[in-house]
């Protein structure tokens, strides 16, 4: 992915379990996670959008 100038993050959380982020969502640890997951979907989202004119 790096030699087609890709970028790809992943992000480890020791001792959680896969979707931990939504069964717990109300947590220091779950929030923290969704916090991560948003920024990098607006990130990989930015050059897809558009302004909407009505």
């Amino acid at each position: 992915m790096r030699k087609a100038g890709i970028h790809a993050r992943v992000d480890v959380y020791k001792d959680w379990f896969h979707a931990y982020d939504l069964f717990f969502p109300f947590t220091r640890k779950g929030k923290e996670a969704i916090r991560r997951f948003e920024e990098a979907f607006r990130e990989a989202a930015q050059p897809y959008r558009k302004e909407q004119h009505s």
